[in-house]
């Protein structure tokens, strides 16, 4: 038998915790963190107003096709 819980935030940050318990009474843990450094950088839509995004993705692509 196996599970795995996974959590979001904000900014690309995640977390993962798994665990898994087998035969022979075989049990197993595991955490992953992570953080998404494109959503943390250039796709970033939270906190604008105390850390603006000098280089937003969709200001980009505007910018490009309007030259």
């Amino acid at each position: 038998m196996a599970g795995a819980l996974t959590l979001g935030a904000p900014l690309g940050i995640s977390l993962s915790l798994q665990g898994s318990y087998g035969t022979d009474d075989a049990v197993s843990f595991g955490a992953i963190a992570g953080i998404d450094l494109l959503r943390l950088t250039v796709y970033r839509q939270a906190l604008l107003p105390v850390w603006p995004n000098p280089f937003p993705a969709q200001q980009r692509g505007r910018d490009v096709a309007s030259r």
